[in-house]
């Protein structure tokens, strides 16, 4: 596969395409955080809860305990 006319290998898009997921859980938390989970899923409880496992399970993954524990906050 190419972009922006470079080959890239699997292992190349994977590590892209993990950096890019990491960008959107960042730029997710960041709202989540200023405005609360109803400025992202409006009165979806089951949803809000769904997104905020999912984003607590990066953060574990990643070792970002801090961010993992305000979600966990947000969550009671």
């Amino acid at each position: 596969m190419y972009l922006n006319d470079r080959k890239m290998s699997m292992e190349d898009l994977e590590r892209f395409t993990n950096r890019l997921i990491g960008c959107l859980i960042d730029n997710l938390y960041d709202t989540i955080v200023e405005e609360g989970i109803q400025s992202v899923y409006p009165d979806d409880e089951y949803n809000q809860e769904k997104l905020l496992r999912k984003m607590e399970e990066h953060y574990v993954s990643t070792e970002q305990y801090e961010k993992c524990a305000v979600l966990t906050k947000l969550r009671k």
